[in-house]
């Protein structure tokens, strides 16, 4: 389950019929292209809140009446990324928004995808100090460095096992 806010205040939440928006008052129903379950939600740091689902991934944007609709951005990848099923993760940071499936990773900035795929598959991303962490299932917990998946130190211990959260320790270093 995904629950974000953008900087107006209003709350977003994953459902398996699309995107419910929430104003404090009403909630709206956000359907996705393909009217499917959303998955991932993330805001970056201009509010543009992202969204990610079942085979889709995009962003939420106004129509011409100025309610927010889904925008689909699945065009803008690679066409050996765009077979992917559930887009189960999605984290914003500084370098762009990463989003994850079983088999891929992506990175959205300044308008445009870059793709890994994984040797294996991944499971569960997290963003801590804006640095972009995710596990790997049979290698471990790994960082993004200069566009490059490589493990933490220690990050094979967890080659076996689950990763459910990431969160900053100390001052500054965790």
């Amino acid at each position: 389950m995904a629950i974000v806010q953008d900087p107006r205040g209003l709350m977003y939440f994953a459902n398996k019929d699309g995107v419910l928006e929430y104003d404090g008052v009403s909630w709206r129903l956000i359907p996705t292209t393909n009217r499917t379950g959303v998955y991932s939600l993330a805001v970056d740091p201009s509010g543009q809140v992202f969204v990610g689902a079942q085979g889709e991934i995009g962003y939420l944007a106004p129509d011409e009446t100025g309610q927010l609709k889904f925008v689909s951005l699945k065009d803008r990848l690679e066409p050996a990324c765009q077979q992917f099923s559930e887009v189960l993760g999605a984290c914003s940071t500084s370098q762009g928004v990463y989003f994850y499936t079983r088999n891929f990773l992506f990175l959205f900035s300044s308008g445009r995808f870059t793709c890994w795929k994984a040797s294996t598959t991944f499971h569960r991303s997290f963003s801590a100090r804006d640095r972009f962490f995710i596990r790997q299932a049979d290698l471990g917990l790994m960082e993004m460095k200069s566009g490059n998946l490589s493990l933490i130190p220690g990050g094979e211990k967890f080659a076996q096992n689950r990763v459910d959260v990431v969160l900053p320790f100390g001052a500054d270093k965790f």
